[in-house]
C-alpha cells in the first residue's frame, strides 16, 4: 500500500455486512481511504462498493473476492473491472439516481469522500456529483480531508453528517488531455452553434477538451456543468468564461466536479467564480439555465438519431451518465441546443453510424437535437425520418456513405 493509505481507521465501527459504500470519483477520491478499505475488506462480511468516474484504479479484479462492485457507468478504472465480470453497471441517468438515493429507493449505508475546509464548514473539493445525496442519507459519513485537496465553494457538509474525519497529505492526481486532430476538427463545427452569453455544458473525452479553444473570440460564456477541466480554466482565464449573462446564479460558474492539471486544481481553490454541487443541481436545474449549450460524446448513432453512449461491441465502456439530463434540458432551455459530438469511424476502421439497430440506446432519437462528425453537423429536430438518414449520411466517412444508404431498410 501507499504512504497514503496508513490512517487510523477500523471500518468495522462503521460498516456492516452487507453495507452499500460510495466513493466520491475522479480528482475528488479519498485515496487513503480507499487503500484502508482494501487492506480491511476481509474483515467487513460482505460490502458493496460503489463507484464513479474511477481515475486512480485502486480496485481491481482481485478485490471482488469479498467486495462487490456497482457503477452508473465504466468510465476509468470501472471500466477493467467491467471487462474482468466483477462491475454491475446501473443504466440510469445521474438526475435519476440522485432522487433515487434521497428518496431512499437506492441506499447508501457509508459515504467516503474528499473534503476540504472552507470558512470553518467542509466542501467536497473536487468533486460532489452523487456524494450530496449520499452524504445525505448515509448512516455514516467519513470524510478524509487531505492538505492537497483545493477548498471548493458550493456545496457543503453538514457537521452534523460527519461521523469521522481522518488527515492525508499527497499531491491530487492529475489528467492531462490532447485532443487529436480529428477531435479539433468536430470542436470547430460545435463552435459554430455556442454563440456569445451561451452556457455550456460539456461531457468527458478528447471533444469536450477540444471546443473551449475555439471559443476564444466570444463574449460572456457560462458555465453550468457536469464537469471542468484545463481547457475550460483557460477559457475563464482569458476573460471568455465570465458567467455574466447566466439566467441562474449570474457571475458564478457550477460544475459537479473538476478533473484536470495542477491548472484546474489551483482555479478551483478558493475561487469565488466557482462552485461545485450535487447533481441535483447541475443535472436536475440545467432545464432552466437559458441558452444552455450541451454537448456530449457518442460510442455510435443509428441513422434516424438514436444514440450509444454506453457500449461498443459487447464491452460496456461508457455510461448513460448525464447525458439523458443535459440533452433534454438544453431543449427544453429557452435558446438551448443540445450536440451529440463524435467520430465518423471507429478505431479498426468501422462506421460509427449505423444502418443497423443499436446494442443500446441512451439518448432516443425523439430527444436528439444536433449529431456532429468530422463531416459536419445533422440538424435532426423536427425532421422527418427520411430527412434524418440523409443528413447522417452526408456527416458519415466517406467510404461508408453508400454502404449506409443502401442497408438501411425501414423504420
Amino acid at each position: 500500500m501507499s504512504e497514503a493509505s496508513r490512517l487510523d481507521i477500523d471500518f468495522t465501527d462503521y460498516i456492516r455486512p452487507g453495507d452499500r459504500v460510495f466513493i466520491s470519483e475522479a480528482a475528488g477520491s479519498p485515496v487513503a481511504l480507499v487503500d484502508a478499505l482494501i487492506e480491511q475488506r476481509h474483515a467487513l462480511g460482505g460490502v458493496t462498493v460503489f463507484l464513479g468516474y474511477d481515475i486512480h484504479s485502486r480496485f481491481t479484479a482481485e478485490h471482488a473476492d469479498v467486495l462487490r462492485f456497482e457503477s452508473y457507468g465504466a468510465l476509468g478504472g470501472t471500466g477493467a473491472l467491467s471487462k474482468a465480470g466483477c462491475l454491475e453497471v446501473l443504466p440510469v441517468s445521474l438526475a435519476q439516481m440522485s432522487n433515487a438515493i434521497l428518496a431512499g429507493q437506492f441506499r447508501c449505508d457509508v459515504a467516503l469522500l474528499s473534503g476540504a475546509l472552507r470558512d470553518g464548514v467542509y466542501g467536497f473539493g473536487l468533486s460532489c456529483m452523487l456524494m450530496g445525496a449520499a452524504a445525505a442519507t448515509a448512516r455514516h459519513v467519513i470524510i478524509e480531508c487531505n492538505a492537497a485537496m483545493p477548498a471548493s465553494g458550493g456545496a457543503i457538509i453538514s457537521r452534523d453528517r460527519v461521523s469521522r474525519v481522518v488527515e492525508s497529505d499527497y499531491p491530487i492526481l492529475e489528467v492531462a488531455g490532447r485532443p487529436s486532430d480529428v477531435a479539433q476538427q468536430i470542436a470547430e463545427h460545435a463552435a459554430a452553434y455556442i454563440g456569445d452569453g451561451a452556457t455550456l455544458q460539456l461531457g468527458i473525452g478528447a471533444i469536450a477538451d477540444a471546443i473551449p479553444s475555439r471559443l476564444l473570440d466570444r463574449r460572456d460564456l457560462g458555465l453550468h456543468s457536469g464537469m471542468i477541466g484545463d481547457s475550460l480554466v483557460e477559457l475563464a482565464q482569458a476573460g471568455v468564461l465570465t458567467n455574466a449573462r447566466k439566467s441562474m446564479r449570474p457571475g458564478i460558474g457550477v460544475a459537479s466536479m473538476a478533473v484536470g492539471t495542477r491548472k484546474t486544481y489551483d482555479f478551483v481553490h478558493q475561487n469565488p467564480d466557482l462552485e461545485i454541487h450535487p447533481v441535483a443541481v447541475t443535472h436536475g436545474e440545467a432545464q432552466f439555465q437559458k441558452r444552455l449549450v450541451s454537448i456530449n460524446g457518442a460510442m455510435e448513432v443509428g441513422l434516424t438519431g438514436e444514440v450509444n453512449a454506453e457500449t461498443a461491441g459487447r464491452h460496456y465502456l461508457g455510461a448513460v451518465g448525464g447525458q439523458p439530463d443535459f440533452v433534454r434540458a438544453a431543449q427544453i432551455a429557452q435558446g438551448g441546443r443540445s450536440i451529440i459530438a463524435l467520430a465518423s469511424r471507429r478505431k479498426d476502421g468501422g462506421s460509427r453510424i449505423v444502418a443497423g439497430p443499436l446494442a443500446n440506446v441512451t439518448t432516443t432519437r425523439g430527444d436528439v437535437d444536433i449529431i456532429i462528425t468530422e463531416y459536419g453537423a445533422a440538424e435532426l429536430r423536427g425532421q422527418p425520418l427520411a430527412e434524418r438518414v440523409r443528413r447522417l449520411v452526408n456527416i458519415a466517412h466517406p467510404d461508408h456513405r453508400e454502404a449506409l444508404e443502401s442497408g438501411f431498410r425501414g423504420v
